[in-house]
């Protein structure tokens, strides 16, 4: 028996398409994202999702300023879970370190191990990104996506953004369906 020829990899505009990783936690996918952030073609978005919980799959149109409101401010689960000082082994942000700017309990969701995972200086990205964010006007929740992670892209020199979230397929997939 013969072995299938890959895939072609699909293409958009000359770029590779963007490349979702659904995993159940604990699977090996931080590895995967450690990984990826080696290539210097892909803009590997660890664990971006999963901290902004079920907000980031809901409404159809959103503006700039609720993304980063979104980005910026913990949910009330998040919160519960982190007030008490309580991290996962994922999170990458330097916590307690000198010249970290927050603690566990107003940690913005994004500066978890998302910005980290990209930058030894995650607070200066947080900083830069503000704006970015907040003059955007309203569109669909995916253009909105698309708009920040097109924007790393040409910040960090990449040609193709893979998201990987542990745990995202139950809460991401339920909450999308019921904002279409």
């Amino acid at each position: 028996m013969t072995a299938a020829a890959p895939a072609p990899v699909p293409v958009r505009d000359g770029r590779i398409a963007p490349v979702l990783i659904l995993s159940t936690g604990r699977c090996g996918s931080t590895m995967i994202s450690a990984l990826l952030n080696q290539h210097p073609r892909v803009l590997s978005l660890s664990e971006f999702f999963v901290p902004l919980g079920p907000a980031a799959f809901t409404g159809a149109r959103r503006d700039g300023a609720w993304m980063w409101d979104l980005f910026s401010r913990q949910s009330p689960a998040l919160h519960a879970m982190l007030k008490d000082g309580e991290v996962v082994d994922e999170m990458l942000y330097p916590l307690g370190q000198p010249g970290a700017r927050y603690r566990a309990a107003d940690i913005p969701p994004i500066a978890m191990v998302t910005l980290p995972h990209l930058t030894d200086r995650p607070d200066d990205l947080f900083d830069e990104l503000a704006p970015v964010m907040r003059e955007r006007p309203a569109m669909p929740l995916a253009a909105q996506y698309q708009g920040l992670f097109d924007h790393l892209m040409a910040r960090f020199g990449r040609d193709v953004w893979v998201e990987r979230s542990g745990a995202c397929c139950r809460m991401g997939l339920r909450n999308v369906s019921r904002s279409q």
